[in-house]
């Protein structure tokens, strides 16, 4: 049985540098996503979890550089911010708990995003 499922199932063996990005990458899916439903109680937990794989990634950070992906990531979380804050009528519409996350998420990326 090993046999065949080893001959059907070819491996593939990444760097480092691509299971790091990969993961970085994934992670930016989800929050576009995210931003499209305007869920932004999920891009908040998701933007805390691509900045705790990047405070992993330092060693790499140094060596290549930030992501573009993780930066495009987050200009387009500050683009979505700054149209989300001027549309009213959509804030109103806004749950308790989205609105929420959405001013907390507001005010962290403001401390986040110049670091960048």
């Amino acid at each position: 049985m090993d046999d065949d499922r080893n001959n059907n199932e070819k491996r593939v063996v990444r760097t480092e540098k691509e299971k790091k990005w990969n993961i970085v990458k994934d992670i930016t899916i989800k929050i576009n996503s995210a931003l499209n439903n305007q869920d932004f109680e999920k891009v908040w937990n998701l933007l805390q979890d691509l900045l705790k794989e990047i405070e992993k990634m330092t060693k790499l950070i140094e060596k290549e550089g930030y992501p573009q992906v993780f930066l495009r990531c987050l200009k387009k979380i500050k683009d979505e911010i700054a149209e989300f804050d001027t549309n009213v009528e959509a804030k109103k519409k806004m749950k308790k708990h989205s609105a929420t996350a959405f001013n907390t998420m507001k005010q962290k990326f403001k401390k986040i995003y110049p670091d960048f």
